[in-house]
C-alpha cells in the first residue's frame, strides 16, 4: 500500500514540492559502492533515505545511481529511483550538476513527479536529523519572499 503524500509545503508565493535526492554511485574509485557499505548492519544509503523520509517536509525521495544493487536496496527503503543514471553521468569526472539535471528530467519524466525545491543529501553522512532537513527548507523558502 503506498501510503497519502504529504500536503506540498507552503510559502510565501505559494505551495512547494519538496524533493530529496540522494547521488549514490556504484564506481566509486576510493571506496567502490560506499553508499552500500554497512553502518549498524544496514546501508549507509538506506540511513540517508530514512531521515529524508522522515523529513516533514519531503514529499518525495529520489536516489540517482548507476548500480542496479544500489537502485533495488533504494527502492526496497521507499525511495524512487526512475532510471539507472546513464555512464558518461557516472564517471570519475562527471558533475554532480549534470546527475541532479537528469535525475530530475527523468523523474518528471518516468515518474510523472513534480519538483520545486531539490534537497541534495549525500549517502555518506548516516547520522543527518529530519529536523535540519525540514529546517534548510524553511530557510530556502523564507528567502524567496
Amino acid at each position: 500500500m503506498t501510503p497519502e503524500p504529504l500536503p506540498l509545503v507552503q510559502g510565501p508565493e505559494g505551495p512547494f514540492d519538496v524533493a530529496a535526492m540522494i547521488p549514490a554511485r556504484g564506481g566509486s574509485k576510493g571506496v567502490p559502492r560506499k553508499a552500500l557499505a554497512e553502518l549498524g548492519g544496514e546501508p549507509l544509503i538506506v540511513h540517508t533515505i530514512r531521515a529524508a523520509r522522515a523529513a516533514r517536509t519531503v514529499r518525495t525521495v529520489v536516489v540517482s545511481t548507476d548500480d542496479a544493487e544500489i537502485a533495488a536496496v533504494a527502492r526496497a527503503a521507499g525511495a524512487l529511483v526512475p532510471a539507472l543514471r546513464p555512464d558518461d553521468l557516472a564517471a570519475d569526472v562527471s558533475s554532480l550538476e549534470g546527475a541532479i539535471r537528469w535525475t530530475l528530467a527523468t523523474a518528471r519524466e518516468q515518474l510523472g513527479v513534480r519538483i520545486d525545491i531539490l534537497v541534495n543529501l549525500m549517502p555518506t553522512y548516516p547520522f543527518r536529523d529530519p529536523g535540519l532537513i525540514d529546517a534548510a527548507v524553511a530557510k530556502l523558502i523564507r528567502s524567496r519572499g
